[in-house]
């Protein structure tokens, strides 16, 4: 009796494959930001509560429960954060691919608009040159309190802060950025296929 042919084995469609490698590295390059911030934020958060607890006294205390108290906390610290490194890569795909939908669009709409390169170029850097225009603007109209207060708060941070806030204060800052990237990533990406779908609407 004959042997049957043997079947690949089948595969189910891969919601990324949709997306260029290039969407896909940003997407990444934007997911590990945001994972390399979560992981400074949070580490400055219990450097920051130990820091006050040394600055009030209160860290002798609980070193006078025992080596064991220390040792708690700092182990305390690494498992949460190996808690959050499992969960950042459980949640690895998922995070991916609801990144690439709200900053991309998929290759065969994106297809659609491949021979309007320029014009693509034009609207990017008209677009680029609005948000410049935005924030020279805020820049400018905002009262001069405003600029004596963050040379006031810049002063006391520089002076005040304990480690603990410092890495709590470039993570937080990290943050900002990343999100500011992905804001204008996003409005940038949107806005161009906005507009190119009047442009061939009217065409």
């Amino acid at each position: 009796m004959p042997r049957k042919a043997r079947k690949a084995p089948t595969r189910d469609a891969d919601p990324l494959d949709q997306y260029s490698t290039w969407d896909l590295r940003i997407a990444k390059l934007i997911y590990y930001s945001i994972i390399v911030a979560s992981a400074v934020t949070i580490l400055g958060i219990w450097l920051t509560i130990i820091g006050w607890l040394v600055e009030s006294g209160r860290w002798d205390i609980v070193m006078s429960w025992g080596p064991g108290a220390g040792a708690l906390i700092i182990v305390g610290i690494i498992v949460l954060h190996l808690f959050l490194l499992v969960l950042f890569y459980v949640l690895f795909r998922g995070g991916i691919l609801k990144l690439c939908q709200r900053l991309f669009k998929d290759r065969v709409l994106a297809k659609k608009y491949e021979d309007y390169s320029t014009l693509r170029l034009l609207i990017a850097v008209t677009l680029v040159g609005v948000y410049i225009f935005l924030i020279t603007l805020l820049v400018v109209i905002l009262p001069s309190f405003f600029w004596e207060f963050v040379a006031n708060f810049w002063i006391n941070i520089v002076f005040k802060f304990n480690p603990g806030e410092w890495v709590l204060f470039i993570g937080l800052v990290l943050f900002i950025i990343v999100m500011l990237v992905y804001l204008g990533f996003a409005l940038w990406n949107h806005g161009v296929f906005a507009v190119l779908k009047r442009v061939k609407r009217i065409e």
